[in-house]
């Protein structure tokens, strides 16, 4: 967060710096932008991609898509003497649309606040497949290493093992759990929002923006399926919704051109 404002201190001394370059973009003009996030695994992450049409110069419709696409997958030999998971494939995919409009407060500046609406929908899909080493015991002395496959459809799973080993005694234990944040779900999204633009040089722009929202996701059905020694047990979660409303501030600094 840090870096992000400092970055915006930059752009807002550099737009009040006299120049004989004050182009922005008017009526009929199109404008294209991605959201940077910084932090994280990656130093700087693009997010989303939205575009702009200026309807006049104070007004402008837009709408955005967004992206995201997950894929994990881990695979020990068939044969493995390892415990706990040995196989796994996860996959996740979101798709988000929005569009709105904003007015354009002062449309002849390099600094241009807006104030606008917008509302949006999404749909995301989760799948999982878990091959898992565990022990069974066969006798009071004896045990072996038994392996279970788990389908899940609508979320992803977390498998935590623990492992105690005391002087003559070692054992194990299994923590299982499902991942509410990986879980499939369809939302809706509306509220008003309040940003700005910060033109930079010739068709560059950068900006910010934040705003009042409402959030309905509805997380769709989720069903688990096991099969351990020929024998398959199935699972069902039923569908939930949650609601939201309250402020809300989008953490990626804009980046856009306009033509």
């Amino acid at each position: 967060m840090t870096n992000k404002y400092l970055i915006l201190l930059s752009l807002l001394l550099l737009a009040v710096q006299p120049s004989f370059s004050q182009a922005v973009p008017g009526a009929g003009r199109v404008m294209f932008e991605t959201g940077m996030t910084f932090g994280g695994e990656k130093i700087v992450r693009f997010d989303g991609l939205q575009a702009r049409y200026l309807l006049t110069d104070r007004i402008a419709l837009r709408a955005g898509v967004s992206l995201d696409f997950k894929r994990n997958s881990h695979a020990d030999d068939a044969f493995s003497p390892k415990m706990g998971v040995v196989r796994l494939s996860e996959r996740s995919d979101l798709c988000e649309f929005n569009v709105g409009a904003h007015y354009r407060l002062l449309p002849s500046s390099r600094i241009s606040p807006y104030v606008g609406f917008e509302v949006a929908f999404g749909n995301k899909t989760a799948s999982a497949e878990y091959t898992d080493h565990d022990i069974r015991w066969l006798d009071y002395t004896n045990t072996e290493i038994a392996a279970s496959t788990v389908k899940v459809d609508g979320m992803w799973r977390i498998r935590e093992d623990y492992y105690y080993d005391e002087p003559g005694n070692l054992s194990y234990s299994t923590v299982i759990y499902y991942d509410v944040d990986s879980r499939a779900y369809r939302s809706f999204r509306a509220g008003l929002l309040i940003g700005s633009d910060f033109y930079v040089t010739g068709h560059l722009y950068l900006g910010f923006e934040l705003g009042l929202r409402f959030e309905t996701l509805k997380y769709k059905p989720v069903e688990i399926t096991e099969t351990y020694d020929q024998r398959t047990s199935t699972e069902h979660l039923p569908s939930t919704t949650s609601r939201n409303f309250g402020f809300a501030a989008n953490k990626a600094l804009r980046l856009g051109v306009w033509f």
